[in-house]
Order: structure tokens, then sequence, then C-alpha cells
């Protein structure tokens, strides 16, 4: 039978060094093949099979088990469809099964990835408030990468804003620098956090600590874990 694996990529704080966030990244593994699935592969199958919220809700479930299983001050940052947020049935299994479990709700990030902004924008950031309201923390992925992350930066505070990679990889153009620095002086002056993900080697750190971004991510920091090494770590 098909299983879902998931994998754990470390977050650091650049200001004391630890890591307190995984972003979470999902793989099919069926036992007929020999590579697992990745997510940007079987994701648009589920939901072009109209799967999407029962993946969604079986990701969330997955997380919030296992909360309780490593240190409180660890957090989870992963990626849920517009659709599945926005559909009210899913969000009374989330809240219920949250309440159930009784776990810390802020321990949650939920990951938007936005090419364009929601022609319902109203509607759409009255769903992101219903999550925020219980205290699960949102977070916009690529950002700066088009203008709806402006739009929606107007409308909304988020917690946590995740740049695009293009801005990381170009660190050495002067352009990329500058915009880079706006928009982290923005985010800190809004007091919502930044994250650098694709952070490779010493320079792009270096230059990112000085700028003041407050979590970097990639093979500049630690390669992704799996779930059973994640709980050995913290157990």
């Amino acid at each position: 039978s098909t299983s879902l694996l998931l994998s754990f990529r470390p977050m650091m704080n650049t200001q004391n060094d630890t890591i307190e966030n995984y972003e979470i990244a999902g793989k099919l593994k069926c036992p007929s093949l020999k590579e697992d699935i990745l997510q940007r592969i079987f994701l648009p199958i589920v939901n072009r099979l109209g799967l999407g919220r029962e993946y969604d809700f079986t990701l969330v479930k997955h997380v919030i088990d296992l909360l309780p299983l490593v240190d409180k001050n660890i957090s989870f940052t992963f990626n849920l469809s517009p659709f599945s947020l926005r559909d009210k049935g899913f969000q009374e299994k989330v809240f219920r099964y949250l309440e159930e479990k009784e776990v810390d709700p802020s321990r949650l990030i939920i990951q938007l990835y936005e090419r364009k902004a929601h022609h319902d924008l109203s509607g759409y950031l009255k769903t992101l408030k219903s999550f925020r309201v219980k205290g699960i923390q949102i977070c916009i992925d690529n950002f700066g990468s088009s203008n709806a992350s402006m739009e929606y930066m107007k409308h909304f505070k988020f917690d946590m804003v995740q740049f695009d990679r293009d801005y990381v990889t170009d660190l050495e153009n002067e352009t990329t620098y500058a915009m880079l620095h706006s928009l982290i002086k923005m985010s800190k002056s809004l007091q919502v956090k930044t994250v650098a993900k694709w952070v490779d080697n010493e320079a792009q750190k270096k230059k990112l600590k000085v700028l003041g971004i407050n979590y970097i991510q990639g093979f500049g920091v630690s390669k992704a874990i799996t779930e059973d090494e994640l709980i050995n770590r913290y157990n």
C-alpha cells in the first residue's frame, strides 16, 4: 500500500543559531516503484482527483499528533491548499482535532503559496482570520515573487514570510540585494518574521544575517531529516 513519508527541513534562528522550526515536505512511498514520488508531482494529481482536502487533513492530523512527541519550543511549517482552508467542513475538523489533542496551536504554521491575489480577497482573508483566531500561525511562501504578496500584506498581518528563492540565489546582484533589504525592513517594522530558503553557503549566510533575516534554511544549515530522526532528536 502507498504511504505518506514526511521529511523535515530545519530552519535556523540567525540570532542564536538554534533550530526552532521545521518545514515539512511529503513524499509518497509506493512499494511497486523504486523512487518515492515527490510532492510537486503527486499534489496536482491528488487535487485533480478531488482528494485535496483528504490529503490536507491527513497531513494536519499527522502534524498535530507529532507535537507532543517533540520539544515544546519546536514548530512546524507546512503547506495547505486554499481549497481546503476555505472549506467550512475542513476548518471544523481541524479545530475539533486540535481541541481534542490539547496541543499549542501556535506551533502550527500554515504556509500559503500564492501566485495571484484571490478574486474574493476579503472572503479569503476572513478564512485566514478564522485559523489565526485559533492561534495557528500563517506564513506566505515565495514572498516578493508577485504583486499578490503586497496585496495580501496590505490587508492581512502575516506571522511569517518566506522569500522567493530568486532573492537568495542572486544576492550578488545589487538590485536583488536592495529589494530584499527593503522587504526585510518592511517585514520587521510590521513584526513579521522572515525566512530565507535555499541557503547553500557561508557567503549567503553572512549576507542574510547582515540583512537581518530571522530564519535561514537549506543545505548551508542542514539537510532534511526523517520523522524517526526528528523524534529521536527531541525525545
